[in-house]
């Protein structure tokens, strides 16, 4: 917290502040030898870094370090875990084992599953040989290529996935028998009431109309002829 702790007192008291059992027992009894300090006032040690070795020095358990190098060693990216589980486990044992910059990035190589590893001799022919700057550098470095693996596989199955979806879509579209009759599918026809007389043509109703016509003329035409019987007005209209 460079803002809230922006000197080496303050940092001090902050991590003197978490300790417990012997460990604050130790900083307590340090505390008797306290010296001013331009900056904070009164301070044991001059660099938040004094500090932290001399709390090292004394309650460095030297068996839990030799034994977290020697398990360190054993540690290896395992098959479908994601890059960031394995950085923060190598990162937890290294806070332990404290290991040299070189070392530590090649057992960070060496743990990776290979298909990280083979990517990283594609983009960078170098970069397996040499180690970045410091440790924390040396975790940058491998989530960055290990995501992009990651990134990678999942477009990778995406895509696998999509051609499968294809492929099964094309199948059932082959699979499916047109239909030899294509009437079938047509609904019949409803059938014509019987009862209902059907519409006479145009024509027809002409054609009669002209028959009738001519036989009224023929009857009204032998009415008028003589020696016949004469015809009365309401005989025709009949």
């Amino acid at each position: 917290m460079p803002i809230t702790c922006d000197s080496a007192n303050d940092k001090i008291l902050y991590a003197a502040a978490l300790l417990t059992g012997s460990a604050k027992q130790w900083y307590l009894a340090n505390e008797t030898r306290r010296k001013p300090d331009s900056q904070s006032g009164w301070c044991v040690w001059a660099r938040y870094e004094d500090f932290l070795k001399d709390f090292i020095a004394v309650h460095e358990n030297r068996n839990e370090a030799r034994e977290t190098k020697r398990n360190i060693q054993m540690e290896f990216q395992k098959a479908g875990e994601l890059i960031k589980d394995y950085v923060s486990r190598m990162r937890t044992l290294n806070m332990v084992a404290n290991l040299p910059r070189d070392l530590l990035w090649e057992y960070l190589i060496i743990g990776l599953q290979p298909e990280v590893c083979e990517y990283m001799k594609q983009t960078n022919k170098d970069s397996l040989d040499v180690a970045p700057a410091s440790p924390e550098m040396c975790f940058e470095a491998i989530t960055s290529v290990g995501r992009k693996v990651e990134n990678e596989r999942i477009g990778e199955q995406f895509m696998r996935n999509a051609q499968k979806l294809k492929e099964q879509t094309q199948a059932a579209a082959r699979g499916k028998k047109p239909d030899q009759n294509p009437q079938a599918d047509k609904k019949p026809e409803a059938p014509k009431p019987s009862g209902v007389p059907k519409k006479k043509s145009k024509q027809g109703e002409k054609k009669k109309s002209l028959v009738s016509s001519e036989k009224y003329k023929t009857a009204e035409k032998k009415a008028k002829e003589p020696g016949e019987d004469k015809v009365t007005y309401s005989m025709r209209q009949a």
